[in-house]
Formats: structure tokens, sequence, C-alpha cells
């Protein structure tokens, strides 16, 4: 589905029109001075009064201080490249500041700590360098210690905002969205109440009733009405998968001790290569008359453990908090946090047919159902394996030319949100409706019961081949963001599976990218009451009057420092992006 919300590119000047040429004055004419002067300065004035009105009706930039939307927007942070796979990833700056660039240092320590003798109680101050325990996103490595001591912080993006876009008759906000508003919870101390400003994204309407259900969002508009899964719409979609492994940052493997194995695995003699552990980036198939499986292991992280971070590859464990520490959060120095298992994903990768005519089936599954994408010589078929064994045919959306199959292709296969999208060379070829698959809502909430953790079987992604030779590049595995019904050891207050919450007209509801970080509506325990405004709210639920815009680009992203201590005055252009 494409953005329905493509802002009309800015008007330009017709190609045929000519621009006039300036001609030199007479030579003997006076020249003019007091009237340019003065036409200059009411140039300039007429400026400034249109650079303001356009910030206070039209656009506002803001800075994004903290974590609670990472991956998506980032708030003071730093960046590692990692040393056996190639992979750049983003780590939180464990701060309580502000986010403002005075407020972030240029280097993450040291760090000055007041120590007491216990013995004649005499205070000294000590200074200690930085250390945090960070860990690749893609292949689990840790971070040496030379590395993740006292390094670089970058600055929180700066973001541009689109004002008073919700005004009713104008637009109304559109669940998905990346929104500003006036937070309605407590602030620190000493600040004024509503004056601080918040960005989430918003997943609940007014007059809906929200639940967070096993990473889901679902809503409903009525007790006797059923609960809807609300599906994400293919621009916040892209944004939100977060990565598992990439093929194409496979580890060198030249100095781990830490028992890390690919996770790609198969049987000897099956057919399958997975090449050569220093530089192979190709999977390969190779058997004219046999057939076997590839399958990703999720148990293939270093020192697995499937409840603590860095934990298996199917969790909602995220690379970006393993450097919080206990500066008001919950998280430890090396990650270990309670983790959920993930089974939205998406499979993705380029698949050549070399030779023969045998069958290729992508298969994952998620709980009790099993997916299938069928490809072969002259068609490619999703198959559906329902609970009770059964097996039904997704019908295609349009026909593939037989060329395309010829390859190489580039195949998108996810399953997020209960609906299951096919994509080859871009192109949307199936895609599930609610009628061929659907949550079991009640069979889902039984299975949650009081429990804080989702009794689901870990899920499984494979690539079956057979009676071909075939060549794989570009594989990758991705996960859906996973909405937690916990921050640490605190339960949310609103929208759990036991705690709906209902939105009055004109109330919606937000929550953070960075779901298990984020201290969002979930977790708002104040109400509000404004008597002069004749407003009032329960808790858990943004005002419409609170809601300042829409987050549409980041103009700014963390910049360059040309010297250690000096600003970063460079911006980074690759990291400029539109906000989905």
């Amino acid at each position: 589905m494409d953005d329905p919300r493509k802002l009309p590119p800015p008007p330009t000047a017709a190609a045929a029109e000519k621009p006039l040429q300036p001609t030199a004055p007479p030579a003997d004419a006076p020249i003019s001075t007091g009237k340019g002067v003065k036409e200059t300065i009411e140039s300039i004035l007429i400026a400034f009064i249109l650079a303001f009105v356009f910030r206070a009706f039209v656009v506002e930039a803001f800075v994004i201080p903290t974590g609670s939307m990472a991956t998506t927007l980032l708030g003071a942070h730093m960046r590692f490249t990692c040393k056996e796979c190639g992979y750049t990833f983003d780590t939180t700056f464990p701060s309580s500041r502000s986010g403002e660039d005075v407020d972030i240092p240029s280097r993450a320590g040291p760090v000055e700590v007041e120590e007491v003798n216990s013995r004649t109680g005499v205070k000294t101050t000590r200074t200690y360098d930085r250390s945090f325990g960070a860990y690749c996103p893609n292949c689990r490595h840790k971070v040496s210690q030379e590395e993740a001591t006292n390094p670089a912080v970058r600055y929180g993006d700066r973001i541009l905002v689109l004002k008073y876009l919700y005004i009713p008759w104008l637009s109304a906000p559109r669940r998905w969205d990346v929104v500003v508003f006036k937070t309605p919870t407590k602030p620190p101390a000493g600040t004024p109440w509503y004056t601080i400003n918040y960005i989430k994204r918003l997943v609940g309407l007014p007059g809906e009733e929200v639940m967070v259900l096993d990473g889901d969002v679902y809503v409903r508009h009525g007790e006797m009405e059923p609960w809807e899964i609300q599906a994400k719409p293919k621009y916040a979609q892209d944004a939100l998968w977060r990565v598992v492994y990439d093929h194409d940052y496979r580890p060198q493997e030249h100095d781990r001790t830490d028992g890390w194995r690919l996770p790609w695995v198969h049987n000897d003699g099956d057919g399958w290569d997975t090449g050569d552990k220093v530089k192979a980036r190709v999977i390969r198939f190779n058997s004219l008359s046999g057939g076997g499986r590839l399958r990703f292991d999720p148990t293939t992280v270093p020192h697995y453990n499937p409840s603590f971070a860095p934990g298996g590859y199917f969790t909602d464990w995220l690379a970006y908090d393993a450097t919080m520490n206990q500066e008001g959060n919950s998280f430890g120095s090396t990650g270990d946090y309670t983790v959920y298992t993930v089974s939205d994903l998406k499979l993705s990768f380029f698949y050549e047919r070399k030779a023969g005519d045998g069958p290729l089936r992508a298969r994952m599954t998620k709980h009790d159902h099993e997916f299938v994408v069928e490809f072969e010589p002259t068609r490619v078929r999703l198959k559906h394996r329902l609970p009770n064994g059964s097996e039904v045919e997704i019908p295609a959306l349009k026909e593939l030319n037989p060329s395309t199959l010829a390859g190489p292709m580039r195949v998108d296969f996810s399953n997020a949100d209960y609906r299951v999208n096919v994509r080859i060379n871009e192109e949307l070829v199936f895609q599930t409706t609610p009628e061929q698959y659907s949550p079991n809502v009640e069979d889902l909430l039984a299975r949650y019961g009081h429990s804080m953790r989702t009794p689901f079987a870990t899920p499984a992604v494979s690539l079956d081949a057979a009676r071909q030779e075939a060549a794989f590049s570009h594989v990758s595995l991705s996960r859906d963001i996973y909405y937690t019904p916990e921050i640490g050891s605190s339960e949310i207050t609103h929208a759990g599976p036991s705690r709906p919450v209902l939105l009055k007209p004109e109330e919606y509801f937000v929550m953070g990218d960075n779901s298990s970080a984020s201290s969002d509506a979930r977790y708002w325990t104040e109400e509000v009451h404004l008597p002069d405004e004749k407003l009032n709210a329960d808790s858990g639920r943004v005002p419409g009057r609170f809601m300042l815009g829409r987050a549409f680009f980041v103009y700014w992203p963390a910049g360059y420092r040309p010297l250690d201590r000096a600003p970063a005055l460079v911006p980074n252009f690759g990291d400029m992006r539109l906000i989905h």
C-alpha cells in the first residue's frame, strides 16, 4: 500500500519561461541609495514576519531527547560498527540530560563518583572511565572494552513537525502517525504541567477501546463487538522492521570466542552450501536429483538464553537499549531484561534458478499456522496450513510473467499483524484477507492469562529446495515491533489484555516504537483537569487539544564534529529521511 499522505511536490517555474536579463543603466544615470535601503529593510522585515508565521502555524522544529522512539527516531546516542560482521548500529546514551546540544557531551565519559571511606567517613571524588555493554544486533558480538569505553556521543535527531495538521476540516489524526503533543502526565519537578512536548506513535482513535495483545494492537467499538487487529500500512510497517540477521553482514569469525554459529543450518550432503565462513555472502543449492532444507536456528546466538538478552534471535530484544543502566530505568549494563517471543517476521532474498525444474519452498510459521511460498519454473503459489491440519491455497492478486520467475528475482515474504504479504520484485503478488487468516483472540487471551510472558512456541523459518541449481543472495530476516505488556518490572496500567482502555471523543492513545523502554500512555496515571477550558480526561489519554502535529522529516540527523569538543556542525545527509 502506498503512503496516502505523500506531500505534493513544491511548485516550480514553467520550463519555457525565460528569466529576465538585467540591463546596465545609462552612464549618466544617478545611483539611487535611499529607496534601495528602505526596500531592503522592508524585505528583511517581511521575511522575518513570514518566518514567524510559518513557524507558528505551519512547521516547527523539535529535537528528539530520548530513545523512546528508537530506532525510528534517535535521541542522544552512540554509534558502533561491529568488528565481526561490519554492521553499523546505534545504542542509547544513558543519561537524564534533556537532549539539547549544550547538554550533550562530546564523549560518554568519564564520570565523577563521590565515595565515602567507611572507616574514617572522609568523602573523596574519583574519576572513572565509562564503559558500556553494547552488542551488535546482527550477530550479537559484544563491542570490545576499548571501543565501549568513553565513546563519542551523537546528538538526537532534529525533526520537522506539521503543526495544526489536525484541524477537523483540514485533516484528522491517523493511526500509525508519529505525533507530537503536550504531555498530559506528570512533568519533572519545577516544570509547569502540560508544557513538555512528547513524541510517540498514534495507535488508538476516539471512540475506540484499545488492547495490546501478543505484541499487536487490537480495537473494538463496543463491548459486544469483536476485537479486530490493526494491521500497519506498508509505509509504517517498513519503518518498524528490526533486523534479526542479515547475511550480507556475515561475521568473519576470526576473533570469536563466544560460541556464535551461522544461524542458517542444514544437513551434510543435502545440496545446500553456505560457503566459506570468511567471505561468502551467497548461499547456493546444487542437487538436480535430491532435496534439502536450510533452516534458521534462533539458538545459535552467543551464550543462548531464551529469557534474557542477547537471548534468541526471535525476541523483542533491542540492541539500542543494551547500554542503559540504572539511571532511572530497569536495564543492566549488559542489556539483561525480560524478552518476549516475536513471531511476526519478514524473510527477504534474491533467488536465481540456474538449472533444474524442482520446487523452492519458503516456509514460515506463526503459532499454529504455517505459510509456504512455492516457486516452480512457470508459476508461484502461496499455501496456508491451518491449525486443524488442512491446507488451502491463497489466490494470487496478479499473474506473473514466466520470464519473471527465471530470475534473478527479489522475494519479500512477511507475516505481520495476521496479514501475509508476498512481494516479487517489489510487486504485491499475494496478500491474505481477514477472512483467510485472522487471530483467534479468545485463544490468545486464554494462553496469555495472568502471565507476564507470552506462552507461544518459537516460529520456524526455512528454505526447502529440490532438483535444481540455484543461488540466494542478500538473504535477510527481520522482525516486527512488539508492544510489550510491561516496562522493567512495572505492569502496564492501560491497554493490557486485562485492562483495555476506552477512548472518549477527542481522545487518543499513543505508544513509543521502543516499546520496552518507552514510558508512554500505557503507564500514565495522572488525569487531566482544566476547568477553565472545560477539559477533563482520564489517565492514559491524550486530549485532542494537546495534539501539536505530525512529525514528517528528519532534517538534521546527528552530525559530524570537525573537532572532538566542537559542535556537530556538519550534517549527516545520508540519514536525512521522511518519518513514517
